[in-house]
């Protein structure tokens, strides 16, 4: 039986090509469930059973190289997150073994980590060894996001001072041109019974809804406004153009010539006009 979803995929992939862009897969840690069990996301006892196996690391690289060739994409970002900390030496082999697979089928290997401002052994942050990945992996995305979360007071998802922390302590560990800062479109709502992720134009609609002033956070000009009803009240921290012109500004002083952003579909439509601008005026 063909599969539709891989003929779609290789599809967007030779369009992208063809467009002159060099698209990658990712590969996260979710499980997700076909019997009508609640999915998993970022799963990280499955990770260590396929990393402590010699076996099923090897099966598991195997899969994601013929994968990525089957797609005809031009590289591999792996993205697995809130790993346990005693699985750091092994989850640097997997990436120097990976690395090495990839360089034989001439694909690059990018690795999305957590930020941090310090070498500390925590979950998730912990896991990840950035100075002995960076000597395997062409390239590291540091998530520069969810500073504040639903687990935390309201607040920006990132602040100019925390950035500078994040990617000042990137250059300690790796070269400049391995890092690739990654930026978040989108904010946080914390409710009077549910805090959660919002999007720009979500955030618009509760604005709207709710007849609430924005204000901005002083240093880092994030936008955010607060309401408060008879049934509810909140507050909602989220990025705009203006926001995140900002932040790539910031990234470009502190040395950095890219940067991604996660993710586009939902952002503040004038930021696209505004990363336009910037090229224009010769700005990498």
């Amino acid at each position: 039986m063909v599969n539709s979803a891989v003929i779609d995929y290789q599809d967007a992939v030779k369009h992208l090509k063809a467009s002159g862009f060099k698209p990658w897969m990712t590969i996260v840690n979710d499980v997700q469930a076909i019997d009508g069990k609640k999915s998993i996301l970022k799963d990280a006892n499955l990770v260590h059973k396929i990393l402590s196996d010699d076996v099923s690391r090897l099966k598991h690289r195997l899969e994601i190289v013929d994968l990525a060739e089957s797609y005809g994409v031009s590289g591999v970002d792996i993205d697995y997150e809130n790993l346990l900390p005693d699985d750091r030496l092994l989850f640097t082999r997997f990436i120097s073994e990976l690395s090495a697979d990839l360089k034989k089928r001439n694909l690059s290997l990018s690795v999305t980590v957590q930020p941090k401002t310090w070498n500390r052994s925590t979950l998730g942050q912990g896991t990840m060894d950035w100075s002995e990945i960076c000597q395997h992996a062409d390239r590291l995305q540091i998530m520069l996001y969810n500073l504040h979360n639903p687990k935390t007071q309201p607040g920006p998802v990132a602040t100019l001072e925390w950035i500078s922390k994040v990617l000042n302590h990137a250059k300690s560990q790796c070269a400049v041109k391995t890092i690739v800062p990654v930026l978040k479109v989108s904010g946080m709502h914390w409710g009077a019974n549910k805090n959660e992720a919002i999007q720009y134009d979500q955030a618009m609609q509760l604005k709207t809804k709710h007849d609430a002033q924005i204000e901005r956070e002083s240093t880092s000009q994030v936008p955010f406004f607060s309401y408060k009803t008879k049934d509810d009240n909140g507050i909602v921290y989220y990025e705009d153009a203006h926001s995140l012109k900002i932040k790539v500004e910031q990234i470009r002083e502190l040395g950095f010539n890219k940067v991604m952003f996660w993710s586009f579909g939902r952002q503040d439509p004038e930021l696209t006009r505004e990363l336009k601008a910037q090229f224009k005026n010769g700005n990498p």
